[in-house]
């Protein structure tokens, strides 16, 4: 096994015990589990830099498993509440934006971005390194 397999779950374990005070065998081993298993599939399929390419994809394949564990738990609106509580936070976006203004800042908001991309290109102030820069400015209209 490769040295390099080790410094992930190394730092992991150091992380995990500042923040949370416990060490998790499962957690620590995982990682290096994960590793072996995906340089034997790039090895068997000869890719190079098997060892780098596992590190990568083990920890795409964790980012990928925690999205979607998160969206099935509904972790957004648990922790919400969690720290609404705590923090005594109040969350008021949703009343912004059911509110007169709100409805007007966030029309206002489309309506140029619409305006922006139907309008002809020499209208659009490319900045310096633009050939229509000499000829159109925003200035000149």
């Amino acid at each position: 096994m490769s040295y390099y397999y080790l410094v992930i779950p190394l730092l992991g374990v150091f992380k995990n015990y500042v923040k949370y005070k416990q060490v998790n065998v499962f957690v620590f081993l995982r990682t290096p589990f994960l590793n072996m298993i995906f340089e034997s599939i790039f090895r068997y399929l000869s890719w190079r830099s098997p060892i780098l390419l596992s590190i990568i994809w083990e920890r795409i394949y964790f980012f990928v498993f925690k999205i979607i564990r998160s969206y099935l738990r509904d972790d957004y609106n648990r922790k919400k509440q969690k720290y609404m509580k705590k923090y005594n936070l109040i969350y008021q976006w949703k009343e912004y934006l059911t509110s007169t203004r709100g409805w007007y800042i966030t029309l206002s908001f489309h309506l140029l971005t619409v305006v922006y991309y139907l309008s002809p290109p020499h209208l659009i102030y490319w900045g310096t390194s633009s050939r229509l820069t000499n000829r159109f400015r925003f200035d000149d209209l």
